[in-house]
């Protein structure tokens, strides 16, 4: 089956329902597709007594009775708790499609470690609200996780991709991986704040310049 991973903490910014209602709605339109996904969802448990996580916790589980009532095949697999680092490799590396689609996030560092690791050309649904568009747009399927018909849309096109599309995109976001390692990114800033210090005259520790 075409494996699809969300990795997330239980916090309404992640869209976990989003995710769930996206593969639910795909597969009620195409199901042909209904013995061929399956949707693993490793919830990191956050904020548990926030009343706030009780209702998120309360939507994921009524998501997933939902798809997994009306589909035979139960699509979805929701697993709230920690894992070992290597459980969490173990499906990065046998994932099809990561999907990583929060509302509102920092760099996520999901899609980093799902690529560096994974062995099936796997694709990348990603939202535009989160640090990492900015490192793996170019190659990923881009999404508003507001926008029900185009997280719909993407899950679809992610399902049945053809394998020479997926094999290149998956190269796109193994080069974008090797070329924003923390080196750059800290020579980048080097870089930046040496234009300051010569623009401004002003005084700033210089730092060395690092490689791996």
């Amino acid at each position: 089956k075409h494996e699809i991973l969300v990795v997330g903490r239980t916090d309404v910014t992640k869209a976990i329902p989003a995710a769930i209602r996206a593969l639910e709605t795909v597969l009620e339109k195409h199901p042909e597709l209904i013995d061929k996904v399956h949707m693993t969802i490793l919830a990191i448990p956050s904020r548990m007594s926030l009343p706030v996580t009780e209702e998120l916790v309360r939507e994921i589980t009524a998501a997933d009775d939902s798809i997994n009532t009306k589909f035979h095949t139960k699509p979805v697999e929701t697993i709230l708790g920690r894992w070992p680092r290597q459980e969490l490799v173990a499906h990065y590396m046998a994932t099809d499609t990561f999907l990583v689609a929060p509302y509102s996030d920092g760099q996520n560092l999901i899609p980093s470690e799902g690529i560096a690791v994974n062995k099936k050309d796997a694709n990348l649904v990603l939202s535009r609200s989160c640090g990492a568009y900015y490192t793996y747009g170019k190659n990923a399927l881009v999404v508003n996780p507001r926008d029900e018909l185009e997280l719909e849309t993407a899950l679809y096109e992610a399902l049945t991709q053809d394998a020479p599309s997926r094999a290149r995109n998956f190269r796109g976001l193994q080069h974008s991986l090797e070329e924003n390692t923390v080196w750059h990114y800290y020579n980048r800033w080097q870089a930046e704040m040496s234009k300051i210090r010569n623009r401004n005259r002003i005084v700033i520790p210089s730092f060395p310049k690092l490689t791996a």
